[in-house]
């Protein structure tokens, strides 16, 4: 999570660094190729006032037997209803927080075993006006291109 709060401001940025698990299956045979992904940590909490920048990292491990590609970006984030259902697209009239987003690297190849680390930046800009503002980053594998099978994502 990313708490961004100034004595003058109230600003609040809610970044979860959320695990998207696409797990990719393709058959040859009787071989099947699974892919293992997470990311640590998964949130953060942070006090920024508007106009400022930070710096920070996240892990991106391949915890699985095959190596993978993936990628980082970031999303809006918002709730709605008593379910805590999640919605991935701009609320009207909200900053488009996921422009104050900055990651050192979108995407990578990650072996058996490996991680990578993934740098980030937050930079609030100062026109920014009180209240919760929220954005997701999400980290997704991708399956190698198959000439028979099936690639369910």
């Amino acid at each position: 999570m990313f708490w961004v709060k100034s004595k003058k401001y109230s600003v609040l940025v809610y970044f979860l660094l959320v695990l998207f698990f696409t797990v990719t299956f393709f058959y040859r045979q009787t071989y099947a190729l699974s892919q293992d992904i997470s990311v640590t940590p998964t949130s953060f909490n942070l006090s920024l006032k508007p106009g400022s920048i930070t710096h920070g990292s996240f892990t991106v491990i391949n915890q699985g037997s095959n190596s993978f590609q993936f990628s980082v970006y970031s999303s809006p984030y918002s709730v709605s209803n008593e379910d805590y259902t999640p919605d991935f697209n701009v609320l009207p009239g909200a900053p488009k927080v996921v422009t104050w987003f900055g990651f050192s690297q979108n995407s990578g190849q990650l072996n058996p075993g490996s991680e990578s680390s993934v740098d980030y930046t937050i930079t609030v800009p100062s026109s920014t006006p009180a209240g919760g503002y929220y954005a997701i980053a999400f980290a997704e594998t991708h399956s190698p291109p198959t000439t028979n099978g099936v690639t369910i994502n």
